[in-house]
């Protein structure tokens, strides 16, 4: 099983893959009927990549290659935006792979990726002081030395607002401008760009704002 990322010079099935965010089986390249089953989920060879079956299945013959498996290794962002990082590539010369196989490789990606975002994931129990709120944004001072350093390198993070005797709301933050003050802590204006899609959780924000507008 190879692992890899997406090349620009691989091959148009791997390119398809990457559009497409669908996985690629061939149980038996022996078998023209393997290369026309396709699904929301899965490629249909014969319409997608190629439609020269003979010359295909020549191939895959001169290569002794029994069936073909490739499964892209998918990463959502904040956004909820699917991004294909890379994927899992397998050639059998022994047995036909089955979805049973594509199940497996599937768990296997969703693993690997919250691995990555684990190990890209720095997380803080911290409370930071906001300087101003409104319902597009909050200015915020962060005093962690570590934080410091850190944010101004990231576009966005996720974080809790807290108002006092009420549950946090979760929300996704871009980082819109920064400064330092007098004592070198760093003041972020963030933007909110997605706030809880709970029933009411935005409109309770909202409140919440024009409560502190008022006072």
């Amino acid at each position: 099983m190879d692992i890899d990322t997406f090349k620009p010079d691989l091959d148009r099935k791997f390119q398809i893959v990457k559009k497409t965010l669908k996985y690629l089986l061939i149980e038996n390249t022996q078998d023209e009927s393997s290369y026309k089953n396709g699904s929301s989920e899965r490629i249909n060879y014969e319409k997608e990549v190629d439609d020269d079956l003979s010359s295909c299945i020549r191939e895959y013959k001169d290569q002794q290659i029994v069936s073909e498996l490739i499964v892209p290794i998918i990463y959502l962002n904040l956004e909820r935006e699917q991004i294909p990082i890379g994927y899992f590539s397998i050639q059998s010369k022994e047995r036909e792979l089955t979805e049973k196989y594509v199940l497996e490789l599937q768990t296997l990606a969703s693993e690997m990726v919250d691995r990555i975002k684990e190990s890209n994931t720095m997380k803080t129990a911290e409370h930071f002081q906001i300087l101003d709120a409104s319902k597009v944004g909050i200015c915020v001072k962060i005093e962690n030395p570590h934080l410091v350093e850190t944010l101004p390198k990231q576009d966005d993070f996720v974080f809790d607002i807290f108002f006092k005797m009420q549950a946090p709301f979760t929300v996704h933050g871009l980082i819109r401008w920064l400064a330092k003050d007098e004592n070198n802590h760093l003041i972020l204006g963030i933007e909110l760009a997605g706030k809880s899609d709970l029933p009411g959780e935005r409109a309770r924000y909202e409140s919440n704002i024009e409560s502190l507008s008022q006072e």
